[in-house]
């Protein structure tokens, strides 16, 4: 529980966007993903993402180029998360699996600029 409390905590769940914190979730990503793919394919060269509020125009490729990178990220957290999960199942004592610190091991969080 502390693994999967933590993996959905702001430590991980986030990304920075010059000095804006953010975190776009799964269905987001791949929302945006095949939207600004249709955009492309329509011969549009800017999008628009909302994030916290504030409406940014960027370019196509821009936008996916930030969108792949934060997947990538929220794939890396994902398999450290698993890891956590695994390596605390294999731990054969009340005081190893208390002393064990699955907050060790994320990347850092996404710094992104426009």
């Amino acid at each position: 529980a502390e693994v999967d409390r933590y993996d959905k905590s702001m430590d991980v769940n986030g990304f920075y966007l010059g000095e804006q914190h953010a975190w776009l979730d799964k269905a987001t990503r791949v929302g945006l993903a095949n939207s600004i793919a249709i955009e492309k394919a329509a011969d549009k060269t800017e999008t628009t993402l909302y994030l916290n509020g504030t409406a940014l125009t960027i370019g196509i490729e821009q936008a996916q180029h930030m969108l792949a990178a934060l997947e990538l990220y929220a794939l890396d957290c994902y398999r450290k998360t698993e890891e956590h999960k695994m390596t605390i199942n294999a731990l054969t004592t009340i005081e190893e699996v208390e002393n064990y610190d699955c907050t060790q091991g994320y990347p850092e969080q996404l710094r992104l600029e426009l």
